[in-house]
């Protein structure tokens, strides 16, 4: 049971794909404290077994939910947000993840967030180079996620098409950041790399935030990084891609 003497927080944790939202999923989820739906409980298709899905064989993502009641938007989404709220459970936090363009489908969710008081964390991946191979990975061999090492052959990038696609993943993220900005909601951003490199750290000042002890805690995940090595071992057209971006903002994701 909830204790009404400590309002629980509620948060969401934005993001797009293939930005390691389901690695930040799973560690925040393993906080005693914490309730994070895993998965992309608002994805527009009927739930999988696969990694990443919802944890709580009991609760329907929202496309089950939907089409189950047959009810007319915004109110769906409302009476969905308010399964989530009433979950129960003696977490001081409870929140779910949700992608930019499942905002952009369901626009009435930005509504409640800030009406039931939600806060904001940011996940952003900020070389799109990594977010454009792990995409590529995942389309082309079907590979989502894993709890072993592998050893995946190179991949071709298509370089009429590698420009573009990292200008409109730059253009996603900065809307976003944009729209965080200028809401009343309070945020706080965390970078892939930066989990990468100083994960506990980074875990402790986003529990701190959610308003969760972190003291003595071990935030765990069993996820392994899939694409790994070097740019020259991981596309196989390495060569043109580098010369592609070299002398562009974007050249700082090949290391120069």
């Amino acid at each position: 049971m909830k204790n009404p003497q400590y309002p629980t927080t509620k948060f969401c944790l934005l993001t797009t794909q293939r930005s390691g939202s389901t690695w930040l999923n799973e560690l925040l989820g393993s906080h005693p404290e914490v309730k994070l739906f895993s998965g992309e409980i608002f994805l527009d298709r009927p739930s999988t077994n696969n990694i990443g899905w919802i944890d709580d064989p009991d609760f329907m993502t929202f496309y089950d939910y939907r089409n189950k009641l047959k009810l007319d938007r915004p109110w769906t989404t409302f009476n969905y947000l308010d399964e989530i709220d009433d979950y129960p459970g003696d977490h001081k936090a409870i929140g779910f993840h949700l992608m930019y363009n499942q905002l952009a489908d369901y626009p009435e969710i930005l509504f409640r967030l800030i009406v039931d008081g939600y806060k904001i964390i940011h996940l952003e991946r900020q070389n799109y180079l990594d977010t454009l191979i792990s995409m590529a990975n995942m389309n082309r061999r079907n590979i989502v996620h894993s709890r072993n090492n592998m050893d995946i052959s190179a991949i071709h990038l298509d370089i009429d098409v590698l420009w573009k696609s990292l200008c409109r993943q730059e253009e996603k993220i900065a809307i976003v950041k944009r729209l965080i900005r200028f809401l009343p909601i309070k945020s706080f951003k965390v970078t892939y790399e930066s989990l990468r490199c100083d994960r506990e750290n980074q875990l402790h000042d986003i529990a701190q935030f959610l308003g969760v002890s972190a003291r003595d805690i071990k935030f765990q995940s069993s996820l392994k990084k899939i694409s790994q090595g070097s740019y020259s071992k991981k596309i196989k057209n390495f060569e043109q891609v580098r010369q592609k971006l070299l002398g562009t903002r974007f050249e700082e994701f090949i290391g120069g």
